[in-house]
């Protein structure tokens, strides 16, 4: 547990890589109620891989009650609740999932809350691959990126490098994300990326599930309405972003200039007829 029992993300991020090279963390990340969301899931997950996977206890039992509490809670409050699609948390929150993932599958021969385990973990892949499509940018100087509103967004940039990484790992599309050579390899010296590595040995041992493309889409903590055009999108959370920091509840993107805007200015295709998608509100 961190000094003062402060939740860090660089301390799950150790703890979660070291679980992934099959090593026992050195420092184990304490689950702080007090930690945003993404800090919480992924302190629980960093629990079932020590006690469930590497060193099995009676602890694990209770790491893997938590897990399942934490993800049921998105399930009736919202898909990563406040975080929604926020570029700053989007590494972390694919780094605590893709790990939770790599456990479940390793784990999926025991029954009980394993079985439930999983269910909920790729019952997440799902809605996740589902909201990040309504952003997609299918061609242009963008291609392969997610455009869509968030909090703590940093007007200057499009999406996110490892989420939209992620997304065409997955889709099995060309990687367009601006990475690393070594993006794919686990390392402690790349904790914010380890969710690529992870992604690798998901898709080489079963993969995110049957339903995974199905594109069931969740309940976000707030309605988003994205609009498309044959030439881009906008999108736009109504009634705001609930409990956001630094939001940008608009944007839009044209595909054939890169163009992208996070500041509520009027797009270049706005009055024109398009194709509406509502994503559920709370």
């Amino acid at each position: 547990m961190a000094k003062g029992g402060q939740q860090t993300n660089r301390i799950s991020g150790a703890a979660t890589v070291s679980i992934g090279l099959g090593q026992i963390p050195t420092v184990t990340a304490g689950l702080n109620p007090q930690g945003s969301p993404n800090q919480k899931v992924e302190a629980a997950a960093v629990q079932v891989g020590i006690h469930c996977l590497l060193q099995p206890s009676p602890s694990g039992d209770a790491a893997v009650t938590r897990c399942i509490q934490l993800l049921e809670k998105q399930l009736k409050d919202g898909h990563m609740w406040k975080e929604a699609l926020t570029d700053s948390h989007a590494p972390i929150w694919l780094r605590a999932m893709t790990s939770l993932r790599w456990y479940s599958l390793k784990l999926r021969n025991q029954s009980g809350k394993f079985a439930r385990l999983e269910e909920l973990v790729v019952q997440w892949f799902e809605h996740h691959l589902a909201v990040l499509s309504l952003g997609l940018v299918p061609s242009g100087p963008l291609l392969g990126t997610v455009v869509l509103p968030c909090a703590r967004k940093n007007a200057g940039t499009a999406g996110d490098a490892v989420r939209d990484a992620w997304l065409q790992k997955v889709t099995g599309a060309r990687i367009t994300a601006r990475i690393g050579p070594k993006f794919w390899q686990l390392s402690q010296d790349r904790q914010d990326t380890a969710a690529g590595p992870f992604t690798i040995m998901i898709l080489n041992n079963g993969g995110f599930g049957d339903n995974f493309r199905r594109g069931t889409l969740p309940k976000l903590a707030g309605e988003l309405r994205v609009m498309k055009f044959a030439d881009g999108h906008s999108a736009t959370f109504p009634d705001g972003i609930p409990g956001a920091v630094d939001a940008a509840p608009t944007c839009w993107v044209e595909y054939a200039t890169g163009n992208f805007s996070f500041k509520g200015d009027p797009a270049p295709f706005a009055g024109r007829t398009g194709r509406l998608t509502d994503l559920l509100a709370a």
